[in-house]
Order: C-alpha cells, then sequence, then structure tokens
C-alpha cells in the first residue's frame, strides 16, 4: 500500500507499473476475501450451523456501527457516544406525540359480526404443533436464551408446559415480562453509515412469544382479513401484490392507447411499523370486531414494551415503546393494515379515481 501511495503522488511515476500494481493488489484482495470466506464456512459446518447463520454473521461484521453522525452535526465514535444518540434517537422515534381520539366511528360491515365471543377456545395442542412447524430454524433467540430447535426438541413435555402458558396469558390477559422485552441490533441498509435513519432495527423476540403470537395471529387473521378491502393485497392469503403491479401497469397502458389524462402518486411509508400510534391499532381492531380479551392481551404486552439496542457487545439501556408495532412479529403487518385502513375510511373517495365498469379505484 506504501509503494502505491507514492506511486501516486509522483506524477512521472510509469503508468503501466502502476497499473500492474493495482491489478495485482486486486488480485490479491479478492484471494484473501476468498480465503477469509471459506474458513467462515468451514468453521460453521464444524459448529454445525446452517447457511443462514453464516449469512446473518457475514452481513453482522459487514454492518459494524462504528461512528454516527449526532443531531447537530457532530461525529461520534467511542461506544459509550454512539450508545447515548443511539438512545436518543430511538427514545424520541417511539416517543407517542398524540393523544387518543374517544369517538369511534361505525364500519357498516360491524353489525355482521359480534363485538363480543359467547366463548374463547382454550389453546389446543395442536393449535401449538401447527405454530411450531412454521418457527423457523436457525433464527436467533430472545433474551431467555430459548431457540426453535429447544422447542422443537423437548417433545410432549414442552408442549404441555406451553399448552399451559399459552392459555393461562389468553384468559388471564397478562403477558410474562420476558415478552415485553426484546433485544434489537443494527443492520445497515443504504447509504451513509454515520446516520441511524439508514439501519434497519432487527428484533430478537423471545420464541416462546414468537410461538405464541403464531397462533393467535391463526386465529385472528380470517376475522381481519374480512375487513380489508379487495384494495389491500398485503400479508392477505389468497392474494398477491404483484396483481396490483398487474392493474397499475393496464391503467397505465389503457390511459396511453385513449389519450386520457393519468395522475398516479407513489406513498413511501419511512418508519411505518415504527411510528403507527398504538391506540390507533386497538381502536382499529374494535372497529373489526374482534373480541376485548385479544385487544386487552395485546394492549397489556404494548403498554410496558421495551427494548435494548446492542453495539459491539454492548447494549442500551431500556428504551420505552410508546408507539409501533413489533418488527419481526408475525401478528404486525395484520395490526399496521388495520390501522391503515381506518385512515382510508376517513378520506372522502367520492367521485375520484378511475372509472371502470362503475367502480371507482382510487388506491391500491
Amino acid at each position: 500500500m506504501a509503494i502505491r501511495r507514492e506511486m501516486k503522488l509522483h506524477s512521472s511515476t510509469d503508468l503501466t507499473a502502476y497499473r500492474q500494481l493495482n491489478r495485482q493488489m486486486s488480485k490479491c484482495l479478492r484471494r484473501d476475501l476468498r480465503n477469509f470466506n471459506t474458513a467462515c464456512i468451514e468453521e460453521a459446518i464444524e459448529r454445525n450451523q446452517g447457511s443462514k447463520v453464516f449469512a446473518r454473521d457475514l452481513s453482522t461484521r459487514k454492518s459494524k456501527l462504528s461512528k454516527l453522525k449526532t443531531a447537530c452535526g457532530s461525529i461520534v465514535s467511542g461506544t459509550p457516544e454512539i450508545l447515548s444518540e443511539i438512545e436518543r434517537f430511538y427514545g424520541q422515534l417511539y416517543t407517542s406525540s398524540l393523544e387518543p381520539h374517544t369517538s369511534v366511528s361505525n364500519d357498516p360491515r360491524a353489525s355482521l359480526i359480534r363485538h363480543y365471543s359467547e366463548d374463547i377456545p382454550d389453546v389446543s395442542l395442536s393449535e401449538i404443533r401447527m405454530a411450531l412447524q412454521h418457527l423457523k430454524n436457525g433464527e436467533a433467540a430472545g433474551e431467555d436464551g430459548i431457540t426453535a430447535e429447544l422447542l422443537k426438541a423437548g417433545g410432549k413435555l414442552v408442549l404441555e408446559v406451553l399448552h399451559k402458558l399459552f392459555n393461562s396469558v389468553l384468559h388471564g390477559g397478562i403477558t410474562p415480562e420476558a415478552w415485553n422485552r426484546k433485544a434489537v441490533v443494527l443492520f445497515f441498509k443504504k447509504g451513509d453509515n454515520a446516520l441511524l435513519k439508514n439501519y434497519r432495527p432487527i428484533s430478537l423476540l423471545s420464541r416462546v412469544y414468537v410461538l405464541f403470537s403464531r397462533v393467535i395471529t391463526n386465529r385472528l387473521a380470517r376475522r381481519l382479513d374480512d375487513f380489508q378491502p379487495p384494495e389491500q393485497a398485503d400479508s392477505r392469503k389468497g392474494f398477491s401484490i404483484m396483481d396490483h403491479m398487474h392493474t397499475r401497469r393496464q391503467v397505465v397502458q389503457k390511459s396511453e392507447e385513449y389519450n386520457l389524462p393519468l395522475c398516479l402518486a407513489y406513498v413511501d411509508y419511512e418508519k411505518a411499523f415504527d411510528s403507527v400510534e398504538i391506540w390507533a391499532v386497538l381502536q382499529s381492531l374494535q372497529r373489526c370486531q374482534v373480541d376485548c380479551r385479544y385487544i386487552e392481551m395485546l394492549k397489556c404486552l404494548y403498554s410496558r414494551a421495551t427494548m435494548a439496542i446492542r453495539v459491539q457487545n454492548q447494549s442500551t439501556k431500556p428504551i420505552q415503546l410508546q408507539r409501533g408495532v413489533r418488527q419481526g412479529d408475525v401478528i404486525s403487518p395484520k395490526l399496521f393494515t388495520a390501522a391503515l385502513e381506518d385512515v382510508f375510511k376517513l378520506l372522502d373517495w367520492k367521485g375520484y379515481g378511475i372509472n371502470i365498469n362503475g367502480e371507482y379505484i382510487t388506491h391500491l
């Protein structure tokens, strides 16, 4: 490197020799990187780890947080200063600045479904087994250290313990303290790696909670989907975003073919899951006629939710989560789209959009 730097500074340097040195350095870098990856793969095989774990480890190395730009524009590189800036950024992000509305608008479809069911059936062993089958192996454990592999290897004994725990939470409405806490690691997306907004927070939730959340989602999915219009295709069985993309393409083509005016607006939900208000989510569940006991359980979970962000083997202080649905939670997309649909219902779409056979398309 020193020789190359010296050759670059001197204008009289032979360009042929300089280019040859660059090619030789690039070749050596590729060789060293290949050897490093090979050694990592061999180590993963020796530890009996899967390819997903290996890929995650490589990603973690690439996204190591070594410096941050503060709100005032200065750069901090020390671990205590980085942790302090992370606490400030996410503490501000998850602080609710709105008061809940007391009025609840009536959904015209609400009269078709009773708000309170007469009885909530106990969580069955078959429900837990089905949810356990969808629990992915190789995922990082939460603070309790319990992995999916441990739950699956526990057999009937673990199933019976989970059965008792899940029914206690379901009927009592009180969630275990371990479920309220989550560890978070930051994964760099793109852009300036000194800006916190360019990092995606990856939640390391308790696998026991993830299993319970899967059971609840399986129960509520049909109810929540019934209150979604055809325009909403995200996270719905039998719907695909690709269908909406095809519809958009057809609209553009027909507008060009018949020389019709067309205006399309694309909305990017920045920090969507992190910025939705919890009270809005709970009210949307009420409008979907979800049994109040499910809502009380979710309210208990979110009212005491905290997170700690891990950076270089250290963690921030617990950050209170006053808003936002959980990243990595299987029920979160359902909660978000339920709250989002409430917003769309407040808008007056009458007379707007594209008229196709008497029906107006306003948004997808």
